[in-house]
């Protein structure tokens, strides 16, 4: 492990309930990078800190802050000279300290900080909001380029016939129809979502295509019961945006069968994903990231377990054994016209985060942004639209 640092420069003087907040999101999204939080150093002003992390190496941390949706100045990997590795700077400090040490005893040191919140509430609220709001008007983008992802996985790990089996994050329930369908009348697929928005249009859709083996309830997965025992559990980029993803998968592998198996499909790094990094690295030079709007997010970000070596630790701190990744590589098509993929672009993914957190500075620069999104996607434009790749992993292990 690296010891890393990260600086912060603050507009106004932050606040302890700032501070707080910070750390509520930070917490998880270091925790699935296998970092941690040692201290911070805030200005007697309180416009800069430079904050000290055990991580992996800086880009961990980094990435950390970007999930977060926490800006930073800067994010270094450093070695650290302290006075007690020196006898002679040890021995002076000492003198300095008692020499200026008063009379009475001193006071009792500051009570640590409270634990951060390892709460979905914030998410929860987001999902059934405004990005439920956003999904359903880029319905036929999202399930059209992400089914691609979850047929390949379903390929490789087909449920059996009669099983039962839970998807989770389910969505518009698209994938748990799937999955019913394949299961044949006398096995049951359950859809769970956070959101209820999402679990009622689930539920219209399988009615109105009478698929009379699927039934769909809203749970947070990290702490509700989820039913069971299942045969199986699935999750089509379900299982990425918890606030502690370990407690939520020990609860998964907790509604499976002895040797039930898990299938999950997670988004690998941003790099390999230019249908959301081109237009996020568009927007992210021109629009000041905002972390104060009283906003919520989805949680720690589609990319916090794009690691291997990372969603593996979590499934083995989960109880999971016979942990394997697959890549997998899926053309999406992000819009028919290139004006409707600067709309999909704006709205959804890490540039549609930015520009919303942003609010009305956000807005005064949508023209500039809107013209550097135009020429940054031109090259993927096709005769089938704006076409552009995905990568992901198909990620299977067992309870």
């Amino acid at each position: 492990m690296a010891r890393v640092m990260a600086e912060q420069v603050f507009q106004q003087p932050m606040t302890d309930e700032q501070l707080l907040a910070f750390s509520k999101r930070l917490d998880p999204c270091l925790e699935v990078r296998r970092g941690a939080w040692r201290r911070s150093t805030l200005a007697i002003d309180r416009l800069r800190m430079v904050c000290e992390f055990e991580a992996p190496d800086s880009e961990a941390v980094r990435e950390a802050f970007r999930a977060s949706a926490i800006a930073y100045e800067r994010v270094w990997t450093a070695h650290v000279f302290a006075v007690e590795d020196y006898p002679d700077a040890m021995e002076k400090l000492g003198a300095l300290t008692a020499a200026r040490a008063p009379a009475k005893a001193a006071p009792a040191a500051a009570p640590p900080p409270p634990a951060p919140s390892e709460s979905n509430d914030e998410t929860t609220a987001a999902w059934n909001g405004v990005l439920f709001d956003k999904f359903v008007r880029f319905r036929d983008i999202l399930t059209g380029g992400f089914t691609r992802h979850s047929d390949a996985a379903l390929g490789h790990h087909s449920p059996a016939k009669g099983a039962r089996v839970l998807d989770v994050g389910c969505g518009f329930g698209d994938v748990t129809a799937a999955i019913a369908r394949a299961i044949g009348p006398d096995g049951l697929a359950s859809g769970v979502d956070v959101a209820q928005r999402f679990v009622d249009a689930a539920r219209r859709d399988a009615e109105a295509e009478r698929i009379g083996n699927a039934r769909f309830f809203r749970a947070d997965v990290q702490k509700d019961d989820l039913g069971g025992p299942y045969d199986a559990v699935f999750s089509r980029f379900g299982t990425m945006f918890f606030a502690s993803p370990v407690a939520a998968l020990k609860n998964v592998r907790a509604a499976l069968k002895p040797r039930g198996a898990l299938c999950m499909v997670v988004w690998r790094r941003r790099e390999d994903n230019p249908w959301v990094h081109v237009a996020e690295k568009v927007v992210r030079e021109r629009v000041p990231e905002r972390h104060d709007s009283g906003e919520p997010t989805c949680g720690p970000g589609p990319f916090s377990m794009s690691g291997a070596d990372t969603t593996t630790d979590i499934l083995a701190r989960a109880g999971f054994q016979e942990i394997s990744l697959l890549r997998n590589e899926a053309p999406v098509r992000i819009g028919r016209d290139i004006d409707e993929a600067i709309e999909f672009a704006m709205a959804l993914g890490p540039a549609g985060e930015v520009m919303r957190l942003a609010g009305e500075e956000g807005e005064r620069r949508k023209p500039e942004v809107m013209a550097a999104l135009r020429e940054a996607l031109a090259p993927y434009k096709t005769s089938e639209g704006v076409v552009m790749q995905s990568s992901a992993w198909i990620v299977s292990a067992r309870a």
